[in-house]
């Protein structure tokens, strides 16, 4: 499966940011450029952009993980 790339506009868009905001993520090192598209736009992969405002949390001791706990019965 192919990630999508997405220029600093759009990534912009899709974080809810300005695009100085994607360059300085960029710069900072928080994501990786991916190349530039025939405009000469430089290209971010989407999943980048969308975990650096919603980063993946792995589950915890007191995360429930089964009905019982959930207290779904």
């Amino acid at each position: 499966m192919t990630t999508p790339l997405v220029d600093t506009n759009a990534a912009a868009l899709a974080a809810g940011v300005t695009p100085s905001t994607i360059r300085t993520w960029a710069h900072r090192g928080h994501l990786t450029p991916q190349g530039k598209d025939p405009q000469g736009r430089t290209l971010y992969p989407l999943h980048q952009v969308l975990n650096r405002i919603h980063p993946p949390h792995p589950p915890t001791n007191d995360t429930p993980t089964t009905n019982r706990q959930l207290d779904m019965s």
